[in-house]
């Protein structure tokens, strides 16, 4: 091994578990992966310790008020800055970019941030004028798409400083008994199923589809189900004003669609990697919007890993998740009509085992042993 790699990281972020989404398994998925060649440090949420590597020392902050764990972060970094022996300062998210920033002048140690997208374009003003110049400063910023590079640019970090590195996933077993289990168990029998799997907020776009594609593709499918797995999110950079659940339940009522879709709500692992095996298509109609995008997509990933095809609208980071003809269809933002078209099209005609390979052989690669890679690299000097 040699010395570079066993310089000692730390890392610092608010998104890890036991937080539920994406970037908090990113996050735990990078630790891990750090903690394999370097002595790690972590700055994170209360009960991190659990899910954290033996061998990292966790400094655990309390999560549940955003204002009190940046004050105990703070107080943690510099704390920790002065006390270790720090080569590289990485910010799980612009969020904690400053820290990130802050510990390493202290420490002569190197600013590394991962950036997720909307955490360069969150739409408050004290956000813009405090974080982004800390982000600007790092001396190296990992972004989690080229769309997500494309934001960093507009926000004025330097090309040079901006390395891509995509998130991962796991490539699990096929097991059709499973997938007949979870059928079995939610009494779906043999009806086409759509599936919607993250967080319930406005941008997922989840309410358009429901009012403007959903019945379009009842007419041809009548006993067609959406299964939705998520909740709303209660602890995100960027709150929705209004409820997106209760909005939907209202519109579902009105139409009188209720029957056609089942909230399951938040899932274990297991009976998620089922319902992925156990349905037609997953549909991810994310909104392109200037203040708020899709920085990457991960959940389209993880549908292929699991043979499964997403339709979804060519929106921020999704293009890099999502590849046209091999792991699903790229429709352009907004376009119903032909999401409508291209989900009938996928229940009429079934999923075919060359159909499954190729998005399995797409999905292999972006796993977290090459995620993991990407980053060791960008951690390099």
């Amino acid at each position: 091994m040699t010395e570079d790699h066993r310089k000692s990281v730390l890392l610092i972020t608010r998104n890890f578990p036991p937080m539920v989404g994406g970037m908090e398994k990113l996050n735990q998925k990078m630790l891990h992966g750090l903690a394999e060649h370097r002595p790690t440090f972590l700055i994170g949420p209360k009960g991190a310790r659990q899910f954290a590597p033996e061998s990292t020392r966790v400094y655990e902050a309390p999560a549940e008020n955003l204002f009190v764990f940046l004050l105990y972060a703070k107080c943690m970094t510099i704390f920790l800055a002065f006390s270790k022996r720090l080569d590289v300062c990485l910010a799980g998210s612009g969020l904690t970019a400053p820290y990130a920033w802050l510990a390493a002048r202290i420490s002569r140690a190197r600013a590394i941030v991962y950036v997720h997208g909307l955490d360069l374009i969150a739409d408050n003003r004290l956000y813009q004028w405090l974080w982004l110049p800390f982000i600007r400063r790092c001396d190296t910023v990992i972004a989690n798409s080229a769309n997500t590079r494309q934001l960093a640019e507009s926000v004025g970090v330097l090309p040079e400083r901006i390395t891509v590195v995509h998130p991962g996933t796991d490539i699990p077993e096929m097991d059709s008994a499973k997938a007949s289990e979870f059928r079995s168990r939610f009494g779906f029998g043999n009806l086409p199923l759509l599936l919607s799997v993250g967080r319930i907020t406005e941008r997922k776009g989840l309410l358009p589809f429901l009012r403007n594609a959903w019945p379009k593709v009842l007419d041809t499918h009548p006993d067609a189900q959406l299964v939705v797995i998520g909740t709303e999110p209660n602890q995100a950079l960027r709150k929705d004003r209004r409820s997106a659940l209760a909005d939907i339940r209202a519109y579902l009522s009105e139409s009188g669609l209720e029957h056609s879709v089942r909230f399951l709500g938040r899932v274990d692992d297991v009976t998620l990697t089922a319902a992925f095996q156990a349905v037609n298509v997953h549909v991810f109609p994310v909104l392109d919007g200037p203040d708020d995008v899709e920085g990457f997509g991960m959940v389209a990933i993880e549908a292929a890993a699991h043979g499964l095809k997403t339709v979804a609208f060519r929106a921020g980071g999704v293009s890099d998740a999502v590849a046209e003809g091999e792991s699903g269809c790229l429709l352009a933002p907004g376009d119903y009509e032909a999401m409508a078209r291209t989900v009938v099209d996928e229940l009429t005609a079934g999923k075919s085992p060359d159909d499954m390979w190729q998005c399995r052989n797409f999905a292999e690669r972006f796993t977290w042993h090459a995620f993991n890679a990407g980053i060791q690299q960008a951690l390099t000097p």
